[in-house]
Parts: C-alpha cells; structure tokens; sequence
C-alpha cells in the first residue's frame, strides 16, 4: 500500500525537490501552501506522515504542530519539522511544540528519503528531561510574545478598518447631499444663480472661508468671475483672455484639484497672490476646469481659500472636483435650454407668420376664384345677349341692358374715368333717347326716360 505523505511548505521550489525525490521513492504527495490549508488537508486525508516547515505565513509552523497534537484524530500522526532552523534550541522548541524529529534545510537528497523513511517507520525524538522543563518554558514566552504581536496587528488592523468605515460613512453623507443639492438645480436654468447656490454649498461643505469661480467668457475673449465669502455673491474683475495666470493653469490640471503644497513650488503661486487669489499664509485649492467640448484649452477655474494652516484632505478634495464637476454639466445644461427656448420662440413666431400668410393665400385664392367665377358668368351672359339681338333685334339690346345690371364688379364704376360702351346702335329706338347713369346696377348706361320715378327707368319699351 503507498504511503501518503503531506507536506507544507509555502516555498514552491522547496516543494518540487522533496516530490521528486519522494516520488521517485514510491509514496503519494500532497502539498499545502499555508498552515490553516495544511490543517484542513490533514483531517480530509489522514496521512501517514506530515513534512512541517516551520517558517509559514499566518499561523508558524510551531503553532501548527500544536493545533495537529490537540486533535483527537491527529494527535498520533507523525509530525516532522523541515526547516532552516539549525539551531539546538530550534530543535528543542519544535520537539516540545510537538514534532517528532527534525530536518534542516537544505535537504541532503542522498539521505532524504532514508530520513523519511525512518520517521515513518516509529523512530522519534525527544527533548532531555533535565532542559524539558526549561525549553518548554521559553516556547510558552515565544508564543506569548507571537500572540501579543499578532493582537497588536489585529487592534491595528481593527482601528484602520473603523477609520476606513467612517470615512465611507463621511463620504456616504456628503455624496447623499450632493446627490440631493444636483436634484435641486434642476430647477434652476439661470447661470449665475445656479453658480451662486453652487459656490455656497461648496464653501460650507469643505468649510472654505472664500470660494471664487472664474470661467471663460463664451464669446472667448475674457475672464469674468464671482465669488462668495458667506455674505452674499459679488463679481470678481475682468481677466484678459492671454493672462499669464490662465496660461499656465493647463499644465498643472491633472484631473483633480491641486492643494496648497502642490502650488507652493510652482510659479503661478505667486502670480495668485499677486491676483489677489489667495494670500501668503493661507491654505488654498486651485481646480483647472477642461473644456467639454472636445477642446484642448480651460472651460474655468475654482480657487478655495481658508485660512490658518488646514489643508484639505483628499475627501474635500473630491468634494470640490465632484461640485465644480455638476456646476460646469449645470451651467453648460441651463445655456443649452435658454437656447432651446430661444429657438423654440423663434420658431413658433415663423410658425405663426406662416399661418397668417397662408391664410392670406387662401384669401386671395378665393377672391379670385369669385372673380374667375364672375368673369366667366359675365362672359356667358355676353355671349348669351349677342345670340338674342342677332335673333331678337330690339330684345337682344334689352338683354344687355339686363346684363349691366347684373354685373357687379364691372372694371368702370363711380369715379372711373373709363367710360362703358354705348348701347348697340342697331336698336329701333333713337340714340337721343340713351343717358348716362351712375347707379351700380346699369352699366353705366340707361334709357332716357320722359320723366325718371324711383331708380334708373331702365323698363321703358
């Protein structure tokens, strides 16, 4: 039957050596690389013999040999430490920990495997009564000094993590605000006003005495800024559009806001005091803004200033890039809408200028369509009236007469210096006897009657 052999050792090359050579010898191999992992695979294969490094990240190899002997199913399992440790009361501290023989690395692969073989076989080693006492003491002071070590590690380790969850509580509680704050100005589409609530929230969030906010002009050709120092917003002076302190701003943006350490070595620190930014002793924050729109050059800038020696802390830091952030998306968004109204008012006065005109149009059309209509009445009745006076002699001049008076919207009229066609004089009756009239109803022609009663006489036989 093989004989199944673990070994834990966290050095891989280690490792390869004692499977060859144990390979090669007939027995079945295991490995684990960290103690716990060693302890688990033991109770899960029960083998035959454990090969211990004693040098193991986590747990060391002695606390190891410990845990194995307080097992009821592996407390009779032979335990073999390979280690570094040369030392005699290496030796003796990994026997009393509860080993039972001891290897030193390097291994000598000539007498490995009879080593091996041994130890499988019944042989052990123990400590000498007269130093069991002694050695036994100073393993238990070791261990106390490890587990005082690794309790310190855990209470370090516990007050970072307790650091670590107020902070996220913090950061929790000021994204949760600026979340409430961005909602908020949703309302808002007017740039300064929007930028005012901005500033305000900004400088009571990372407690800034001062907050200024200077962005290029969209005409491109100036600076203009304001600021907010706790009593209201007030405007800033213009800057030109080459200023030198402008000029600089881009190569100091690395996408986030820049504390007063980082501009202290650089020359545009005092190119801000001598703007008026910031002054000698006070702390301050400069953020360079980006253009958005794809271009290479600054949208703004935001300076915060407080005074005594407090910097800022990289969370007020990402506090003021984040609210910089929604003003810039806030302000370039309330342009964009003003435009949007703009246009949509222009748009619906052309609508309604086209409306009136093409109710004109229609107008027009039917005016003319009435005088096509007209015309082409006229124009029958015409011919109709010439038909009757070739046929009808006297009659047919009758008809016309009738047909002036039909036709109203007769080309001459009242006040027109045209004058109407005299009546056909083929008519039996004497031309004397014809007149004019300035009744709409006649033509412009009429009968002469021997006396007119009540209209134009026009029934005269």
């Amino acid at each position: 039957m093989t004989r199944r052999i673990l070994c834990i050792e966290d050095n891989p090359i280690n490792w390869r050596l004692v499977q060859r050579l144990l390979v090669q010898a007939g027995y079945e191999m295991h490995w684990a690389e960290e103690g716990l992992r060693g302890y688990e695979m033991a109770l899960e294969l029960k083998p035959d013999l454990v090969l211990l490094d004693i040098n193991l990240p986590g747990l060391s190899g002695f606390e190891i040999a410990t845990k194995f002997r307080q097992h009821p199913e592996l407390k009779g399992m032979p335990i073999v430490a390979l280690t570094a440790k040369t030392l005699k009361s290496d030796r003796e501290t990994a026997l009393v920990a509860g080993c039972d023989g001891f290897i030193p690395k390097p291994i000598d692969p000539f007498t490995f495997v009879d080593q091996v073989g041994a130890y499988l076989g019944g042989q052990r080693e123990r400590v000498e009564e007269a130093r069991e006492g002694e050695v036994l003491r100073s393993f238990n002071v070791q261990m106390l000094e490890h587990l005082e070590s690794q309790l310190r590690e855990a209470q370090e380790a516990n007050h970072k993590l307790v650091e670590t969850q107020q902070e996220l509580e913090r950061r929790n509680r000021s994204l949760a605000r600026l979340l409430a704050f961005g909602q908020g100005l949703l309302a808002e589409h007017h740039p300064r006003s929007l930028m005012a609530r901005v500033l305000d929230q900004m400088r009571r969030e990372v407690g800034a005495d001062r907050v200024l906010a200077y962005r290029l002009h969209p005409s491109g050709g100036y600076w203009e800024g304001i600021q907010d120092e706790g009593s209201g917003v007030t405007d800033l002076p213009v800057l030109p559009r080459e200023c030198p302190f402008c000029l600089r701003l881009p190569a100091l943006s690395a996408g986030g806001a820049l504390p007063g350490d980082r501009l202290r070595a650089n020359r545009i620190w005092d190119e801000g005091m001598a703007r008026g930014f910031w002054g000698s002793s006070s702390e301050p924050c400069l953020l360079p803004l980006q253009d958005r729109q794809g271009g290479d050059g600054l949208w703004g800038f935001w300076v915060l200033v407080r005074g005594g020696e407090q910097p800022f802390q990289p969370l007020e830091l990402e506090l003021v890039a984040l609210h910089a952030n929604l003003a810039q998306v806030s302000i370039e968004n309330a342009e964009l809408i003003v435009s949007l109204n703009e246009s949509s008012r222009a748009l619906a006065s052309s609508y309604e200028r086209m409306e009136l005109a093409y109710q004109d149009l229609q107008t027009t059309k039917a005016a003319l369509s009435q005088q096509e209509r007209q015309g082409l009445m006229e124009e029958l009745f015409l011919k109709i009236a010439s038909g009757w006076r070739l046929r009808c002699g006297p009659w047919g001049t009758r008809a016309r007469n009738w047909i002036g008076c039909w036709r109203l919207a007769r080309p001459w009229g009242p006040g027109s210096a045209r004058r109407p066609p005299r009546p056909s004089p083929r008519s039996a009756r004497p031309w004397a006897r014809w007149m004019a009239c300035s009744r709409p109803c006649c033509g412009g022609w009429t009968r002469r009657p021997a006396a007119r009663r009540n209209g134009c006489g026009s029934t005269t036989s």
